[in-house]
């Protein structure tokens, strides 16, 4: 080895050593040179804290309603609230309030933003004794024919666990009376709206009736579209372009006459 090459190995060991000695190793904090925003990654597993679970508790809700009603229906929706632990339990009660409903009872609404919709809904304060179940009841009228269809209902307590019931609906059939009134169509009321009835519902059924309610294409009794006549393309004008010539011609011709007089 020249002597050149042996001064440059050590300058590159000096270089490296120093380097090696300025990076502290540390585990909890930062080193005092360093600020809070520098930029430092260690090259080893730090053990993180252990995140502390919420406090258990075993409760739980359940919605009890008919399952079939008329728009005449006044209905009661019960909400069975439940706690199957051996302490007491302070919780909140969501359910919300669902479009196409009337509630006649004196309930306070509150509301949530979700994107950019405001939901209104109802909350229950509730303390739940060891053992207990608690029921929180109101009443909801439907405005016509259709499905009512509930988000689930949350119960939130003091330690933040959640739990939710089921999604449930109901179905509101019509009081058949022999006439298609208004808000009724052949899907809840097939007694008053036979299929093919102008009831402002497509159910494009082929019963040998062309339903007033479809546009072409998805009532099968509506049958094939005419085809479209083409139009006639040549050198030869149709009747009524022929007409407007000789006429044109003959104003002309009387014209000419006219000043040669």
């Amino acid at each position: 080895m020249t002597l050149k090459r042996f001064l440059a190995a050590v300058t590159a060991i000096l270089i490296l050593s120093s380097i090696v000695s300025a990076i502290p190793l540390f585990r909890d904090n930062l080193p005092s040179n360093l600020s809070a925003g520098a930029n430092v990654s260690v090259a080893e597993n730090i053990l993180e804290k252990p995140q502390t679970t919420a406090h258990p508790t075993s409760l739980s809700v359940e919605r009890i309603h008919p399952v079939n009603a008329t728009p005449a229906s006044l209905i009661t929706v019960t909400l069975k609230v439940s706690n199957r632990g051996n302490e007491r339990v302070r919780a909140r009660l969501y359910e919300d309030q669902r479009p196409g409903v009337q509630y006649p009872d004196s309930l306070s609404v509150r509301y949530h933003n979700y994107e950019a919709l405001k939901i209104p809904y109802y909350l229950w304060e509730l303390t739940l004794e060891p053992g207990s179940t608690q029921t929180v009841s109101y009443h909801i009228k439907p405005e016509g024919v259709g499905t009512i269809a509930f988000t689930a209902a949350m119960l939130s307590d003091e330690f933040g666990n959640q739990v939710e019931s089921k999604m449930t609906s109901i179905r509101v059939s019509c009081i058949p009376n022999g006439v298609c009134d208004a808000g009724e169509n052949t899907i809840y009321c097939p007694e008053d709206c036979p299929s093919g009835s102008s009831d402002g519902y497509c159910d494009g059924s082929p019963d040998g009736k062309i339903d007033p309610d479809c546009v072409y294409g998805y009532d099968p009794d509506a049958g094939e579209e005419p085809a479209a006549i083409p139009t006639k393309k040549g050198f030869l004008p149709g009747p009524s372009a022929a007409v407007t010539v000789l006429v044109l011609a003959g104003v002309f011709i009387a014209v000419r006459n006219w000043r040669r007089k």
